[in-house]
């Protein structure tokens, strides 16, 4: 059913920064609601009465915000995770969920690639020395030839391959559902996670938060992993269980590790972040004028859509289960 004139809750900062979404909105005839940021669930519930759509970030959407909202019709998730939305129960109400699938997936990659090679050369240290004053050699490794397993083949994992091919490097992959284009044309070798992380100089993770996935690099993955070899997580905090990533970095039993996403953001100060072997940056893999472009177009196409009656660009959840 078409809505003419809704109200459009925004809950990411970042919507409408580069672009002139929110005035489209407008043009459209609909009422855009900005709430604070970050914002709690029971903060949230406040501006939901009478929304129509809701244009999240990386807010918890649960089933009291759901309540509130009688009349939702979308959500539509700034960016790519869902771990924040309860699907489940948006489904068993009729709200669609959409996501920017594939938007940011360029940008992710171009900055996987750009932490492997800054850990491969120690870069952050051997910048760091220059501007104290000193004029050390900091000796690395190269990453031309090496083994690289990507954990995830999907829209990043796929770019970040592809970005491989550039350094001639052997690919080894781990997914539930493999991609027989991959094996094709860029010789792919899908193996189960031990012998990926057995082999692999470089292993990089580009898999959704999933009760499945939670803690899937732990203790026992670590000590797989070569002592030369570096770890990079530009995909959810969670995925890799930071205690025990602590302990392997101290120990000196993998190499390095790099880490854009933490289990809580922004990471608590502590041993981990002090530790000269682990890069850690806030959550900016995919913070670049062109991601953040596309993900606003499709962001605000589902919506619009959505409102005029019409299929979502991009849905999670629609069709709906009969």
């Amino acid at each position: 059913m078409m809505v003419r004139m809704a109200k459009v809750v925004v809950t990411d900062p970042a919507f409408g920064v580069v672009t002139d979404s929110i005035e489209k909105l407008k043009r459209a005839g609909h009422e855009a609601v900005r709430t604070p940021f970050p914002v709690r669930e029971e903060e949230l519930v406040a501006y939901l009465p009478g929304a129509a759509a809701i244009i999240c970030g990386p807010n918890p959407i649960g089933r009291r915000a759901l309540e509130a909202a009688s009349e939702l019709k979308v959500i539509s998730r700034f960016g790519v995770g869902l771990d924040n939305i309860d699907i489940p129960e948006a489904t068993r109400r009729r709200v669609i969920v959409t996501n920017a699938a594939g938007a940011n997936a360029d940008a992710v990659a171009d900055f996987t690639f750009l932490l492997m090679l800054a850990l491969s050369r120690d870069l952050c240290r051997a910048a760091a020395v220059v501007r104290q004053g000193r004029w050390e050699v900091c000796r690395g490794v190269e990453v031309w030839r090496k083994t690289l397993g990507v954990i995830g083949s999907g829209q990043i994992g796929r770019r970040v391959i592809m970005r491989a091919q550039g350094f001639a490097m052997e690919i080894l992959a781990y997914d539930a559902v493999h991609d027989p284009a991959l094996v094709e044309r860029y010789g792919v070798r899908y193996v189960k996670l031990p012998e990926l992380l057995q082999a692999s100089d470089f292993v990089t993770l580009h898999v959704p938060r999933l009760p499945a996935t939670i803690g899937l690099i732990g203790e026992r993955e670590l000590a797989l992993m070569k002592p030369t070899a570096y770890l990079i997580n530009t995909a959810r905090g969670r995925i890799v269980d930071e205690a025990a990533l602590c302990r392997a970095l101290k120990e000196k039993r993998i190499a390095g590790a790099a880490l854009d996403v933490f289990a809580s953001e922004p990471p608590p100060a502590g041993e981990l972040l002090a530790l000269d072997n682990l890069i850690a940056t806030s959550h900016i893999a995919s913070s670049t004028e062109e991601a953040m472009r596309n993900v606003d177009a499709n962001c605000l196409e589902n919506v619009l859509r959505v409102l005029a009656g019409e299929e979502p660009f991009s849905p999670v959840n629609y069709p709906f289960p009969k």
